[in-house]
């Protein structure tokens, strides 16, 4: 007996020594900082990312090319002399002659027209990779801000726990006083709380390390809080605009597509060739006679050069169509991948919600009342409280899985460009 009462002293000085910790509550409420929205975070993002600016300086790249196809070869001025003086007997014959031309070349198979629309072609495919990076952009914020909102909400799930281990401690104290309950009881309780508060203070730490993670992105600290009130209730993703047919991937390889047919258009004009004539004035030193001087040039053998070259843009252009159709069909796999499991998802939600998280708490509520009755062991409550935290873990899980695939499925089918470009280039 006396034994016991030693036991129960040492536990209330246990008690009485943790009162400090437990007036320092992890839990309290911090002062509020301001509320980031994903929109907001996303603006953020776009703003300071410098992958925009990359392609911003392609596509000036790609004018710049616009600008060079409307020149085609340059003019040229030549200046011949032949009959130099002699040395000897000769020397005193001044037979110079000096011959001045100037040389155009006609371009011939509409090449200036092909280079044209080369140039205007791959305008598309420099401006078509915008909003391939936009949509990448966007998913990689979006992704950021979702864990940041459920490292949160577990944040919040652990607070629950503590509370209730807190409150149990408490009345175990008074249980084991009264000589209801075993130390062992209060032994137990005590490490309950004090693994909740280590949980408390885990989810807290990660729940700044995702802030911290995404503020990254233009170059902030992690002092703001993330929107959670979409966790609470899902609503279902309409399929309008889900569809990949404008999709930002297909309308680029589409441009590349065009561009390989604009390709293999130029490697047929440039099979017709090239004709350069020339007209000039001949100095004859001799009599210092002047006389018009006029000559044409047509390269020759051309055609089966010509024709590989043809033949290899041909099959880059049938390249470029397969890839594109290849594409379309692993893009269409893939988001009825997203959606599946999209799905999969809210069907568990629905199912979590509608019985098995009523049924828990309630399986928790009846435990406390019986226990405070004297019916159930601080074990029963614990089994309880432990299965009811579970429950709303995997409810979170169940929407990070709902969630990360919608956002994966609204990057794989963000809009593009709708029509090819027609813009002038002058």
């Amino acid at each position: 007996m006396i034994f016991r009462i030693l036991a129960a002293a040492g536990a209330v000085g246990l008690w009485s020594g943790d009162t400090l910790a437990q007036t320092q509550d992890p839990c309290d409420a911090s002062p509020a900082a301001p509320v980031l929205t994903l929109a907001e975070a996303t603006n953020r993002a776009r703003g300071a990312d410098l992958r925009p600016e990359a392609i911003a300086a392609a596509v000036e790249a790609a004018r710049a090319e616009a600008r060079i196809a409307e020149y085609g070869p340059p003019d040229t001025v030549t200046l011949q002399t032949e009959d130099f003086p002699g040395i000897g007997l000769g020397e005193d014959v001044d037979n110079l002659q000096v011959t001045g031309s100037y040389n155009h070349t006609w371009e011939r198979g509409g090449k200036k027209a092909a280079r044209r629309a080369v140039a205007s072609r791959g305008l598309e495919v420099a401006r078509s990779a915008l909003a391939l990076t936009e949509a990448e952009i966007a998913y990689e914020v979006e992704t950021l801000y979702l864990e940041a909102a459920l490292a949160t909400r577990r944040a919040e799930i652990s607070c629950d726990r503590l509370a209730i281990t807190t409150r149990l401690e408490n009345e175990i104290r008074d249980r084991v006083q009264a000589a209801r309950d075993p130390e062992l009881a209060a032994s137990r309780a005590r490490a309950d709380r004090l693994a909740a508060k280590g949980e408390v203070s885990r989810s807290r730490r990660l729940a700044a390390a995702q802030k911290a993670q995404l503020a990254a992105y233009w170059g902030g600290t992690g002092a703001f809080a993330v929107e959670t009130a979409f966790l609470d209730e899902v609503q279902r993703a309409a399929d309008d605009g889900m569809s990949i047919e404008n999709a930002a991937q297909i309308r680029r390889l589409e441009a590349m597509e065009r561009e390989a047919a604009a390709l293999a258009d130029l490697a047929r004009a440039q099979a017709a060739p090239n004709v350069t004539w020339s007209v000039g004035v001949r100095n004859f030193g001799f009599e210092d006679d002047v006389a018009l001087v006029t000559g044409i040039s047509v390269p020759l053998r051309t055609g089966r050069r010509a024709e590989a070259a043809h033949a290899k843009a041909a099959a880059e252009r049938r390249q470029a169509e397969a890839v594109t159709a290849a594409a379309r069909q692993r893009l269409m796999r893939e988001a009825m991948g997203y959606r599946r499991a999209a799905e999969d998802a809210l069907l568990g939600l629905e199912s979590l919600e509608a019985e098995l998280l009523p049924e828990a708490r309630r399986a928790l509520d009846l435990a406390q009342s019986g226990y405070r009755r004297g019916a159930f062991t601080y074990l029963n409550v614990t089994d309880a409280q432990e299965s009811l935290t579970a429950l709303r873990e995997d409810r979170l899980e169940l929407l990070r899985t709902y969630y990360v695939n919608m956002a994966a499925l609204r990057r794989l089918v963000a809009p593009g460009a709708t029509a090819p470009d027609t813009e002038s280039v002058q």
